[in-house]
């Protein structure tokens, strides 16, 4: 194009369907202001003229002046410096021939004229001159231009002379996913067609802008562009070699370097440099690597017969490379594969499939094959058998449950099966993950009695050990670990890594997450950055492990880093790592992400029946359905999988029954929570999962105003956690919350402190909030004005946590503790505000909630609140609480106790004297010595003697409490050191003659 008049009159515009670049732009029109020469560089048809285009209109409207030149220069092939001399003498209207020789002369008055005029210059196809002739033009304008711009484009970088400043340039990579499929849709809308698939074109076009014009312009008009398809004649125009070249690289898919294409063909470099320069192939990271649209072009418009013969040249190449290393080189193994299924080499494939189909399963990779396996049955019995075994694998890897089952049940009767031990251990993993322990045991059983080399019996013994750890029968699982023939070091690697993973599985089931978390690691430091399917088990098994210990950051780093790439790569399913993601999103407190994973992975293993991962997905689900506030879902999440898991037999599955206790603490059913509780804590559940059952119990009793058992019960969870230092705190945080409103608000605070620095560096978000909120609420209560300062710097903390990670469960306690501060402020309008416009909105569902909200508002404790919540809100000074009215008075002179409404019991003044005991202790267990002298004024106490009696008058005892007042439940509990009575469930009078008392 020749230059144009001044103005902008018949300038190129941007095409409206053209989408993205917007960083790039930016990135030019931020360094207008610096630099006056821009190269943009790219492949063709990924938009560098466009780009252009926009740019210079861009930089046109920064100028904003009427009188601006703006003009393109266009390099064809053939043409040489001086025709771009000449065009740019043209547009400056610089009359004659240039009257010097050098290149530098010859720029001179042109750049004297761009410069008068602050003229813009589009230049376009740089890469057709020679690289010493277009760097010293760039270097030149980029010299001596300080008004003018230059925007240059070129398929290749140009190296510009050191003496001369760099331009800035912009490398080109093809479009996104997303701005590919806009452009689609922009031009479908351009063009008024519907219907098009925008997802398969970007598939076959990637993210070339000329490909998908072109794509979209042949589905429009039901037929090839005018002239013809442009690729199938381009491709017509290649000499021998070049078609020969291409070929080989439209067959391959998994990519090979250049040298493999060209090697062995005479005229093979200059050909492959051929295709680069038409830009039919292109090579990244040394790769060499073609547009799908010119891979279908090519394979469509070969005959079968040549095809055939690349295929076979193909595999030869690439079998070269993975028997250098078959691990290392899985991906190349499975292209042999390929390439020998379009071959039609049948006898081929299942020979190569079936000698290495072990090593493909060690990638992770083997569910590739999957297709292809079912398509080489119908041959001799015995490839039939280790087909169906393969695919069996597969299926069980990929967690489809039901179809390995099916597939296994078809050969019970099999000969074949029946002398397998393979076949066996098959049998007895599909078992396991459908829930059925006990079937086995009876399955490794066989495959143990049939196996026949010392590698498949400790495979097998490894199963075994596996299901004693599952079914919590640890310190026999630990002992067929310790064994010399399975630690030592006689095994092979993978039988090392099998081992390790046993290992782990004994760890997490055991609760030893420390230990496992630490183990896990030093495996992975010590073989990255192998990538094995069995490395890949490990690190899953680390990311539970830092989940159940709260660090949330380093699990999120695993699975970004490890899980994430192996599901890309097609080493692991996606709803498979779904279920981590969701772990790991759950540690951190993103709620939202974690159900939406975990809901993903729960409905897919659900679909498949397996029944393990069901169980374990469905428990975690109804963690982040706790946290989340969906409070019945959760109860309900929780119930299904905790009853499928005590059907199965795993020893964890009563954890399940803690989480649902805690779940009716929360929806304020405390009363419904304890039995759970009590059949847990009767069973023989340890660990961690146990001193969260006396956590949870805890809650039931400060729920029921008892804080001397709730102190109880986090006393011996600590006992329990001792060593764990997030176990640890988060029972700091149970007796913060606590202390908090029925003890020591210091230790509340210092507690609460401790917790939120951990968990804010660990990326663990909602327990950073709780934290904070407990935090604000223990300044709040401690009332001084530096307390206040802190609590609204806590508490503004604890909201915006809450607030963005959509915590709205804490959102009712974050408003009442903002109207304490506002009330101890003098702005009870205020505050009044916030909660009437909270109970207006009902953060939860959960009553109690919605009472605590009320009350705060009304000045007046709600029937529904707990004692606990009584009393928090007594201690922020929102609400007032009178003289409790007494509900039993206990006369010792009359030996009668008698209720509020009247009703007594009277002559029974040893049983008035064990009441009377008991109040005095004041909430702390009686011991049976300490009582029996108390009652029975006795200096002798033999248990053996005196048990029962004690026994006896409890129980009458608890007889007449239940009858006085039927409706507050158990009132006497059994501690392991001996009883006490709830003091803060039923308020008592003692007196001692009958005209004087001691409240």
């Amino acid at each position: 194009m020749t230059g144009l008049p001044p103005g902008r009159a018949g300038t190129p515009r941007a095409t409206p369907t053209f989408v993205g670049r917007e960083s790039e732009l930016a990135r030019i029109l931020d360094r207008v202001g610096s630099e006056a020469v821009f190269l943009i560089c790219g492949v063709a048809g990924i938009g560098k003229t466009e780009l252009a285009i926009r740019a210079v209109e861009q930089i046109a409207r920064l100028r904003d002046r009427n009188d601006l030149r703006t003009f393109t220069v266009a390099l064809r092939p053939g043409m040489h410096v001086s025709h771009a001399i000449a065009q740019l003498r043209l547009a400056c209207r610089l009359t004659g021939r240039p009257g010097t020789t050098t290149l530098e002369d010859a720029l001179g008055p042109i750049v004297e004229q761009l410069e008068e005029t602050s003229a813009l210059v589009r230049l376009d196809d740089v890469h057709v001159l020679p690289d010493e002739d277009a760097g010293l033009l760039l270097g030149y304008f980029a010299r001596h231009l300080h008004t003018a711009r230059v925007v240059a484009t070129s398929r290749r970088e140009i190296p510009i002379p050191v003496e001369c400043p760099a331009p800035c340039v912009t490398r080109l990579a093809p479009l996104g996913a997303a701005d590919a499929r806009r452009m689609v849709e922009r031009l479908a809308e351009t063009l008024g067609v519907t219907g098009l698939d925008a997802h398969e074109i970007v598939r076959r076009c990637g993210g070339s802008p000329f490909y998908i014009r072109h794509q979209v312009a042949t589905l429009h008009h039901g037929r090839l562009p005018a002239g013809g398809d442009v690729l199938e004649l381009s491709l017509r125009q290649l000499d021998a070699d070049a078609r020969d070249v291409l070929l080989r690289i439209a067959v391959v898919e998994v990519p090979l370097e250049p040298a493999a294409f060209a090697s062995d063909i005479a005229g093979g470099e200059a050909a492959f440099n051929a295709l680069i320069n038409r830009f039919l192939v292109d090579v990244r990271d040394g790769l060499v690597k073609p547009h799908d649209l010119v891979r279908d072009t090519v394979l469509r418009t070969t005959p079968i017969e040549e095809r055939r013969v690349v295929y076979r040249w193909a595999v030869k190449t690439h079998l070269a490379r993975f028997e250098v290393d078959p691990v290392a080189h899985v991906m190349h193994g499975l292209e042999v594969l390929r390439l020998l299924r379009a071959a039609g080499d049948r006898d081929q494939q299942l020979a190569f499939m079936l000698a290495h189909q072990r090593v493909i399963s060690r990638a992770g990779l083997d569910h590739l094959l999957l297709e292809s396996l079912e398509e080489l049955r119908g041959g001799a019995p015995e490839i039939d058998f280790a087909i169906d075994l393969a695919r069996a694998h597969i299926l069980l890897r990929q967690s489809q449950i039901a179809d390995a089952r099916a597939l296994l049940e078809a050969r019970a009767e099999d000969p074949l099966a029946t002398s397998s031990p393979a076949y066996y251990a098959l049998v007895s993993s599909v078992a396991m993950r459908s829930g059925d322990l006990g079937a086995v045991g009876v399955a490794l059983r066989a495959a143990l009695a049939l196996a026949t080399t010392g590698g498949t019996r400790r495979r097998l013994t490894l199963y075994l050990t596996d299901l004693h750890s599952i079914r919590g029968l640890g310190p026999l699982a630990r002992s067929m670990l310790g064994t010399a023939e399975l630690a030592g070091g006689a095994t092979s690697d993978t039988g090392k890594v099998r081992w390790l993973r046993s290992r782990l599985i004994n760890l997490i089931f055991d609760q030893q997450f420390i230990e496992a978390a630490d183990t896990a690691r030093a495996h992975r430091l010590a073989v990255a950055p192998r990538a094995l399917d069995l490395d890949i088990q490990i690190a899953m098994l680390e990311v539970v492990a830092l989940a159940e210990l709260g660090e949330a950051t380093a699990a999120r780093a695993l699975v970004d880093e490890v899980l994430v790439p192996a599901a890309r790569s097609g080493a692991l399913r996606e709803k498979v790592v779904r279920f981590y993601v969701g772990r790991a999103a759950l540690a951190e407190g993103d709620l939202s992400a974690a159900r939406c994973e975990l809901e993903a992975a729960h409905a897919y293993v659900v679909a498949h029946k397996d029944a393990v991962m069901t169980g374990i997905a469905g428990h975690f689900l109804g963690r982040a359905l706790l946290a989340n506030g969906h409070l019945m879902a959760a109860y309900e999440m929780f119930a299904e999988s905790t009853n499928r898991g005590e059907r199965a037999g795993f020893a964890l599955a009563a954890l399940g029954r803690v989480y649902m206790a805690r779940t009716l603490v929360e929806l304020g059913r405390s009363a419904e929570a304890r039995p759970i509780l009590d059949a847990v804590l009767a069973s023989s559940l340890g660990g961690r999962a146990r001193a969260l059952a006396h956590r949870v119990m805890a809650r039931v009793c400060a729920a029921g105003g008892d804080p001397g058992a709730a102190r109880h019960q986090l006393g011996v969870a600590a006992l329990l956690v001792a060593g764990d230092a997030s176990a640890a705190l988060e029972l700091a945080m149970d007796r913060a919350e606590l202390e908090l409103v029925h003890g020591d608000v210091g230790l509340a605070i210092d507690d609460a402190r401790r917790a939120l620095e951990h968990y804010a560096a660990r990326g663990a978000r909602y327990d950073e909030a709780r934290a904070a909120l407990v935090l604000a609420t223990g300044h709040a209560v401690a009332g001084g004005r530096a307390d206040h300062v802190i609590a609204r710097e806590a508490l503004a903390h604890a909201r915006r946590l809450a607030e963005a990670g959509g915590y709205e469960e804490l959102m009712p306690r974050c408003i009442v503790v903002f109207a304490a501060l506002e009330v101890a402020s003098g702005r009870r309008a205020q505050a009044q505000a916030q909660l009437a416009a909270a109970v207006a909105m009902r953060y939860t569902s959960a009553g109690c909630d919605v009472a605590l909200l009320t009350s705060a508002l009304e000045g007046v404790p709600h029937p529904a609140l707990t004692p606990a919540q009584r009393a928090l809100l007594a201690a922020l000074g929102l609400v007032t609480t009178g003289a409790a009215p007494v509900d039993l008075t206990v006369d010792l002179a009359l030996g009668s106790i008698t209720a509020a409404n009247g009703t007594a019991i009277r002559g029974r003044p040893l049983l008035c004297k064990v009441m009377v005991t008991l109040i005095e202790a004041d909430g702390r267990p009686a011991g049976p010595e300490a009582l029996y002298r108390a009652v029975w004024e006795s200096a002798e106490y033999h248990p053996l003697r005196h048990r029962n009696t004690l026994y006896a008058a409890i129980n009458r005892l608890r007889g007449v409490l239940a009858e006085l007042l039927p409706d507050r439940g158990e009132l006497i509990v059994t501690g392991p050191t001996g009883w006490y009575l709830r003091t803060a469930v039923v308020t008592t009078r003692i007196l001692t003659s009958s005209n004087a008392s001691d409240a």
